[in-house]
């Protein structure tokens, strides 16, 4: 198949689809998607000459990708026993991001940006994942990766999160955190009921952990918990059901 290419195809983007071939091309300032078939499944595409459609770098063609070739779509990682967030905030470095992890036994989180850097960068989740989407296409990277919903502090940036696909989410919990209990103990009652039982929604289960948990940060931690849990997700998920698992993590500075 590789010899019907045009010579400025990325060859590891080649993806071979019962209709026909997809893949991308180097057009010198711009890469372009092309799909060589007479009948392309992606819509929106434009037809060059008998055969080959070019399509748009553009969200649906992103999320039609998902459909198509699921191994372009994020996917749950934190049940993974290794992950390293890399998060591309320029959208252009994510070529680079999987080349470095390329190899290794570790499943990159490739789409991973707070409120904050979105704000900052004028970007959106929906953005972020279509570009990180169409660079692992053009890598033909196909061991996962995952997108973080990061430093998330209502239920409104976890409703948009989530309905942007991103495959977990980070709650920032610093506006909660009692930063005068620094040296209360972890007491066993306090693990029980919060670190070892998942937080039961209908139709939903949530994996509730502290990050890196330490005596000095279990102290701020207490009553924070409950606390999101009652505002930010109760609020959110009542009556509501997300497909699959997503587990939080609760992250917080003082």
């Amino acid at each position: 198949m590789n010899n019907i290419l045009p010579e400025n195809a990325y060859s590891s983007s080649l993806a071979e689809l019962p209709e026909g071939l997809l893949y991308m091309a180097d057009l010198g300032e711009e890469d372009g998607l092309f799909f060589a078939g007479e009948h392309c499944p992606i819509s929106g595409g434009a037809q060059v000459k008998p055969g080959l459609y070019r399509l748009p770098l553009d969200h649906e063609t992103a999320r039609q990708l998902w459909n198509l070739l699921p191994w372009t779509a994020p996917r749950q990682v934190l049940r993974e026993e290794r992950t390293i967030g890399t998060g591309d905030r320029l959208g252009i470095a994510t070529l680079g991001h999987i080349r470095a992890v390329e190899g290794f036994d570790v499943l990159p989180v490739l789409a991973q940006q707070s409120m904050r850097e979105l704000t900052l960068m004028g970007n959106t989740y929906d953005t972020v994942l279509d570009r990180v989407t169409f660079q692992v296409f053009q890598a033909g990277y196909r061991q996962g990766y995952g997108a973080d919903g990061d430093h998330l502090k209502t239920a409104e940036e976890i409703r948009m999160a989530i309905g942007c696909g991103v495959s977990m989410i980070t709650l920032d919990c610093s506006e909660h955190i009692h930063c005068e209990r620094t040296s209360a103990p972890l007491t066993l009652e306090l693990e029980e009921r919060y670190l070892r039982q998942p937080l039961q929604l209908p139709g939903t289960q949530f994996d509730v952990s502290v990050i890196q948990p330490s005596q000095r940060m279990s102290g701020k931690f207490q009553g924070s918990i409950p606390a999101l849990q009652a505002s930010a997700l109760q609020n959110f998920l009542k009556g509501k059901t997300v497909p699959g698992l997503v587990r939080v993590c609760l992250l917080g500075t003082a």
